[in-house]
């Protein structure tokens, strides 16, 4: 069960980091590198102990109000077999991208990848998260709105995937 404060109190801290992190960082690539290194350490914190509150409160407001987001979560903890014994934090920020509306920023978001996830069973994955940076529609998108867990094989293509996020057919 999910416990509101707790989930609160999580968003305060991943959110006091962020200004910590813009108001000392110069270079907006150095910026969404260290974001991405550490949104990505949080989500593997969360996938490692399989805990489904720390998970839940990474996500945009947005997304923890999808009414299946607690069933996906259960399924993409199910999806891993076995303990992960070693993954690589990104090196970059791949993807994502502006909008621009009369020359100001409405909308940016970068894309994350967490690489060469192993597990004790011989099993690898490839995590990829959506991060919205700036949404000015609707604040309640901005953070992850996305997490895709992709089971991969020995030549890196994917075998099969999970996702957590709102999935438009659902």
């Amino acid at each position: 069960m999910v416990c509101l404060g707790d989930i609160v109190m999580k968003r305060i801290i991943v959110i006091c980091c962020l200004f910590l992190i813009l108001t000392g960082c110069k270079s907006g690539q150095n910026y969404e590198l260290q974001l991405a290194r550490e949104v990505a350490q949080e989500i593997m914190d969360a996938v490692m102990e399989k805990d489904e509150e720390l998970l839940f409160s990474l996500l945009s407001q947005n997304q923890q109000n999808y009414h299946k987001i607690s069933e996906q979560i259960q399924e993409a903890f199910d999806f891993i077999d076995g303990e992960i014994i070693s993954y690589e934090l990104p090196t970059n920020t791949l993807g994502g991208g502006k909008v621009l509306e009369n020359g100001k920023v409405i909308s940016e978001n970068i894309r994350i990848d967490i690489k060469n996830v192993e597990t004790n069973s011989g099993k690898k994955y490839h995590i990829i998260i959506q991060y919205f940076l700036i949404f000015k529609e609707d604040i309640n998108v901005e953070g992850i709105r996305l997490i895709r867990i992709n089971l991969i094989d020995d030549s890196s293509k994917i075998v099969d995937n999970v996702t957590i996020g709102y999935n438009p057919s659902d």
